[in-house]
């Protein structure tokens, strides 16, 4: 004996007089008795094919899932709590963090390597004289005794040294100026 599928439907519209009229069978954008009304669930959200209530896609809540997770949330219900670091972005529905200038790390939980800065820690440090740069913006962060956008400018004139060039060379290296005047003078 062969039933066909036809029939199947029709046996269980009779044992269930309210398939008829909710039917599971509505597509994504309608709902109700014969899928007469139209959704209103935004961002891929699917609607109830009975109450027409709105099912949220991850990342999203509100009414209408018309919401994007609250700054700290995201995935499913907008129940995750984001891990990212340093005032990193979280992506709303995966939770991945987007890093801001000077980190790295999946959390951004490090700045960036000695010698790079700025975003995704692409660019190259210019700075001279030993002299490390801010992991943000790539300022110079001079040693004692230069300045400089780069600290390449001699902060204290010749012979002197310090953070205030209060302290004075020791020794007069040959073909130095000063080793040339001590040597005619004597």
């Amino acid at each position: 004996s062969h039933i066909s599928v036809k029939h199947l439907q029709r046996i269980k519209e009779a044992l269930n007089p309210a398939y008829f009229f909710f039917s599971s069978a509505c597509d994504g954008n309608h709902w109700g008795p014969h899928c007469s009304s139209r959704c209103q669930c935004k961002n891929g959200a699917q609607c109830n094919p009975i109450t027409g209530a709105c099912i949220c896609s991850p990342g999203y809540s509100g009414w209408r899932c018309e919401a994007q997770c609250e700054t700290g949330f995201y995935g499913h219900g907008c129940q995750q709590i984001c891990q990212c670091q340093n005032k990193a972005l979280c992506h709303h529905v995966t939770g991945e963090c987007t890093c801001p200038p000077g980190y790295t790390g999946a959390l951004c939980q490090d700045k960036c390597p000695v010698g790079t800065y700025g975003a995704d820690c692409a660019k190259k440090c210019d700075c001279m004289k030993n002299s490390r740069c801010s992991h943000t913006n790539g300022t110079c962060l001079c040693e004692e005794g230069y300045t400089g956008q780069t600290c390449g400018v001699r902060l204290c004139p010749e012979g002197r040294y310090g953070s205030k060039c209060q302290k004075s060379c020791a020794c007069y290296p040959p073909g130095t100026q000063r080793y040339a005047v001590q040597s005619n003078l004597q």
